[in-house]
């Protein structure tokens, strides 16, 4: 446990590791660290403000981080410690890495690359959120509703699961059966995957190059926000309306307004995908009332053909019975006319409730059937509620920020007075500039776009190349075993997928009712994966979804609890859980709940970094007593800096 006052570097403490570890690619761990990168005007002016104003104020110049992992599996590798330092200089204001194996650098690491072994034997990207989190900012992942979240979780999902390793090999064995057909190929083929190979060479280097010029340009971007910033505030002071403290409060409000206006509005845009399906509502249900006349009657129709099959098959052997032979042929055939007639007549005509008449419109398969029943469900359940609901808070959030944007321009009012002209005319050039980057960043983007459809289209005419080509004697019995491979693989992924789906729903509900008071509120979990896209489900006792934007925030909290500690436990990655900001939003039964079941258990070292008293009282404290090994305190030195001090656990809120 570490322990400290606001302001005494707890988060800061957090970010340190963070940093240490993934460096530039901090902002994709969590869009906590991607905010404060992008409001300190990009990441090497970010790193400029994080050097300690004391230590730069003694000529102090650079500052690093260093990690200490013991116990850590490396494949083929013996070591008892792994250091990983991080390294900043305000001169050149650039980091650098390095990696220590057993305090000598490693062969392994120099060859795979320093940032990548981090990726592979340490802790994927995708993943970190689930060990470095903030327990109030973790709702984020109770509130994922875009597209974009959605693949985002899945990757993460992916990743975690370690499912993403297999899909990689299976892409690398497809890559070697192209491989053995290049080298199967002629002259003149020869020559066409030579030309392919440089149209996607170079088709990759102006990928790269626009991605290059779309950072340098969306820093130059960020930068000029910053500036506009800067002298609209001047403005605002210069028309004495509101107080700096006031200006500030309002830009907050305004850029959270237009934050959560957008995804109001990319929920509603999800929402009307099924609209034409709503305003044809009366059709729908005659459309349901047209598949289950079509489904019922191919089931009779099945099971009249399967009634036909058999009482041939009956008939067949009472005619084929040598014993039959001994009787009479005219009692032979007597009876047996009659048997069929009896078989008929019971198993088919009596059972036989076919519309002969119904005309087959739509002829569905079961999966058809399934999706149509599912949309409707939707449509006759929740979809108009969530819709209005949706409709209402956009109506609110523009009136909201009509407002807002409203006081703002009431206070840019004294126009005449020069000092205020310029500063006028400045934020003016400012906004054309950005005008004049956001036009181009939608044109490279657009390029990009165009890029990329091409390096597919050169791919697919590649791989269509490579399955022209005979393969040489030579390489057969490694295409066929790649092959059986590939197939082995893919049917593995399959099942474990599945395996691993169900293992999660089972985990989560399992921490949900672990971690909730309602016990039974959430009867089922349902993750849903859908090619790249993954959704998870709550489903109460009457078989209906619970939508997580219903939840209270405190449940949202429990939920993205479950959720995470499921993640961690299916992972099977031994790493430590780092927790900012423990219990809150949590009453004291749930906090009970979360201190017993989810902080000793979700991995074997646990730090806990809470505010005593406030996130932890001494009571909770106790119930933790038992588990704690170690605990320290943030304690300030001064306005500039704080030290770690270990103390007694028994001390520690003396």
């Amino acid at each position: 446990m570490i322990c400290g006052e606001n302001g005494r570097g707890k988060t800061t403490f957090l970010t340190a590791l963070v940093w240490c570890l993934y460096g530039k690619q901090m902002q994709e761990v969590d869009t906590f660290y991607k905010d404060r990168v992008v409001s300190a005007g990009g990441y090497h002016k970010y790193l400029l403000a994080s050097l300690n104003k004391l230590a730069l104020s003694k000529g102090q110049n650079d500052f690093y981080v260093t990690i200490e992992l013991k116990d850590l599996d490396v494949l083929g590798v013996k070591c008892d410690s792994i250091e990983v330092k991080r390294y900043f200089s305000n001169i050149d204001a650039s980091d650098s890495l390095e990696i220590k194996m057993d305090a000598i650098r490693s062969e392994l690491v120099d060859d795979i690359g320093q940032q990548l072994f981090i990726q592979d034997f340490i802790m994927p990207i995708e993943v970190a959120k689930f060990f470095f989190f903030d327990a109030e900012r973790i709702v984020s992942l109770a509130e994922i509703q875009s597209i974009q979240e959605k693949r985002l979780l899945n990757k993460a999902y992916s990743e975690v699961l370690g499912i993403k390793k297999y899909e990689d090999l299976i892409s690398s064995l497809n890559d070697l059966r192209i491989r053995f057909r290049k080298d199967s190929a002629n002259d003149e083929e020869q020559d066409k995957f030579t030309q392919l190979g440089k149209e996607k060479s170079n088709i990759a280097k102006s990928v790269s190059a626009i991605e290059n010029k779309i950072e340098s340009l969306t820093q130059e971007k960020t930068e000029l926000k910053i500036a506009a910033d800067a002298v609209q505030q001047k403005l605002l002071r210069e028309g004495n309306y509101l107080t700096i403290g006031e200006i500030k409060a309002f830009q907050d409000e305004r850029e959270r307004l237009l934050v959560s206006g957008r995804a109001l509005k990319n929920e509603l845009r999800e929402y009307f995908e099924l609209a034409p399906f709503a305003i044809i509502g009366k059709k729908l249900l005659e459309i349901n009332k047209q598949i289950d006349l079509e489904d019922n009657n191919k089931k009779v129709i099945s099971v009249k053909k399967i009634s036909e099959e058999k009482i041939k098959e009956i008939i067949k052997n009472l005619e084929d019975d040598e014993e039959t032979g001994q009787i009479n042929n005219k009692f032979k055939n007597y009876y047996i006319n009659k048997i069929r007639q009896l078989l008929t007549r019971y198993l088919i005509e009596d059972n036989n409730t076919n519309n002969l008449d119904l005309k087959v419109l739509h002829d569905f398969t079961n999966e058809q059937v399934n999706t149509f029943h599912a949309i409707l469900s939707n449509l006759q359940n929740s979809y108009w509620t969530r819709l209005k609901a949706i409709n209402q808070s956009i109506k609110m959030n523009t009136i909201d920020y009509s407002l807002v944007v409203s006081k703002l321009a009431q206070a840019e009012t004294k126009e005449k007075d020069p000092l205020t002209m310029n500063y006028r005319a400045e934020k003016e050039n400012i906004d054309k500039r950005i005008q004049l980057i956001d036009n181009e960043l939608m044109e490279l983007s657009a390029n990009s776009g165009s890029l990329e459809s091409k390096l597919t289209s050169v791919n697919e005419s590649y791989e269509l190349l490579a399955k022209k080509i005979k393969i040489i004697e030579k390489f057969e019995p490694k295409d066929h075993l790649v092959i059986r491979l590939i197939d082995e693989i893919q049917t593995f992924v399959t099942k474990l997928k599945s395996e691993k789906k169900e293992s999660l729903e089972k985990q989560i509900l399992t921490n949900l009712h672990s971690l909730m008071q309602k016990k039974e509120f959430v009867k089922k979990v349902l993750i849903e994966v859908d090619h790249d896209i993954l959704d998870i489900h709550l489903i109460d006792s009457r078989g209906q979804k619970i939508e997580k934007d219903s939840l209270s925030r405190g449940e949202q909290q429990l939920y993205a609890t479950a959720v995470l500690k499921a993640l961690v436990d299916e992972s099977g990655i031994r790493f430590p859980v780092f927790v900012d900001s423990p219990l809150q939003k949590f009453d004291d039964k749930h906090s009970k709940n979360i201190i017993t079941n989810f902080y000793p258990n979700i991995s074997e070292q646990v730090i806990l970094m809470p505010l005593l008293n406030k996130e932890l009282t001494r009571a909770e404290y106790q119930i933790l007593a038992s588990h704690i090994g170690a605990t320290f305190v943030i304690d300030g030195l001064s306005a500039d800096a704080s030290t770690l001090k270990q103390i007694e656990p028994a001390e520690i809120f003396a």
